[in-house]
């Protein structure tokens, strides 16, 4: 399945995740830790790529900032589009394979949330890295947020379930060591109507190391790896995270 990215949140799991209160107030705290972090001034023009709900590029809005976001799942943005807007909000369908008619005009560019690796092989996930160096103004920055994935792998569980007063989420899992790509269902059980949600997604696991040699190769000038947004120092052995803040 080579597009499963499109269809991999409905409005329903959505609800449960990355739509739900506590990813919304999240979004507010990971805005404001950017901002410090970035030492961003509200003029910058900002890309959230992809932009999911729209979350970050609301909190951005707020906060005075003109940011675009673009996504590819028409669920999830007319789940954005349904949030308050205005002229500085711009939310647009487009893959991230083809950011072309982006190029040079962003100073922050974001991809949050584990949002890379999602595509078929190695050299296309690199090409996707580069298209989003190539939104940047000179002296940009891309900020990569992904799992830690050493971490990850040396606790690596080939099954998760939560459960809440509402619903079941789990996953069922599949790491292949050769490829370094992790196979995956994620279903939710709906605990007061039944109903069952479930979505494939093939994802690349990325270490640190090797994402910071892939932005040096996209034309990064300096990488800087964190745990967090709040800058803490980055563990590749503790870390659940890992942000990556590239300058071009």
């Amino acid at each position: 399945m080579t597009r499963w990215h499109e269809k991999l949140y409905n409005s329903k799991s959505a609800s449960k995740t990355i739509n739900s209160t506590r990813y919304k107030k999240l979004a507010q705290s990971d805005v404001k830790e950017l901002i410090s972090l970035l030492n961003l001034d509200g003029t910058e023009n900002i890309l959230d790529a992809p932009s999911g709900t729209a979350r970050h590029v609301t909190e951005f809005s707020k906060r005075g900032y003109t940011i675009t976001g673009i996504d590819i799942n028409p669920e999830l943005l007319k789940i954005g589009k349904s949030l308050p807007q205005n002229k500085k909000i711009k939310l647009i369908r487009r893959n991230l394979n083809n950011l072309t008619p982006f190029k040079r005009k962003f100073d922050v560019t974001l991809n949050l949330f584990t949002s890379i690796g999602y595509f078929e092989t190695d050299k296309k996930n690199e090409a996707v890295i580069k298209q989003l160096f190539n939104t940047l103004k000179p002296g940009g920055r891309l900020v990569v947020d992904t799992i830690n994935g050493a971490r990850l792998l040396n606790n690596f569980s080939p099954r998760s379930w939560v459960e809440n007063k509402n619903f079941i989420m789990g996953e069922v899992r599949n790491y292949d060591k050769k490829t370094r790509y992790n196979e995956a269902i994620q279903f939710f059980v709906d605990l007061k109507d039944g109903s069952v949600d479930s979505h494939y997604h093939r994802i690349r696991i990325y270490r640190a190391t090797e994402l910071v040699r892939i932005l040096k190769k996209c034309g990064a000038k300096t990488v800087k790896t964190y745990s967090d947004f709040k800058g803490t120092p980055f563990n590749a052995k503790e870390s659940m995270r890992m942000v990556l803040v590239a300058t071009i």
